[in-house]
């Protein structure tokens, strides 16, 4: 007689193993929901990107997803996916100062790049300190806890 015990069972292995994974997943998935990405606090401590060309604003909330330069003969090709904590009542006509480029890409002169969404219209600003702002031209300001912004442009270096 074969002895069927909770973990000779192929079946029940397989539904045990699902039934951890479903719980690891519920865990994590509540670590990200319970205040993490949705409070009201700047997040200084969630770093997504290389930050050695482009130092986001962390004191004012503003981090990156992801960012990408790449020389071009005598220019710079920039693609930068920004994203924002969201303090409650935030001007976002107001022009915002969002990272820095670092040395070895910085813009040769000042260059504004605008970004159109469905409902809105942004422009990013690139001086040649390698300071980069953010402003909303026209649209529906943005509300809810986190704002992403994507950004494409090619400039002189």
């Amino acid at each position: 007689m074969k002895s069927k015990t909770l973990f000779k069972n192929k079946r029940n292995r397989y539904l045990l193993f699902f039934l951890a994974l479903v719980l690891i997943f519920a865990s994590s998935f509540k670590k990200y929901q319970s205040g993490y990405i949705n409070s009201f606090e700047p997040i200084t401590n969630f770093h997504m990107a290389d930050s050695s060309y482009f130092i986001p604003n962390r004191a004012e909330g503003w981090g990156q997803y992801n960012s990408y330069f790449r020389v071009e003969n005598d220019s710079v090709v920039m693609e930068i996916i920004l994203r924002r904590h969201v303090p409650p009542h935030t001007d976002w006509n107001m022009i915002m100062l969002v990272g820095t480029i670092t040395q070895t890409y910085r813009p040769l002169g000042e260059r504004s790049v605008n970004f159109q969404e469905p409902n809105r219209r942004w422009t990013m600003i690139l001086k040649s300190d390698g300071k980069c702002y953010v402003k909303l031209i026209s649209g529906i300001p943005l509300t809810g806890n986190t704002v992403v912004l994507p950004f494409k442009t090619k400039y002189k270096k």
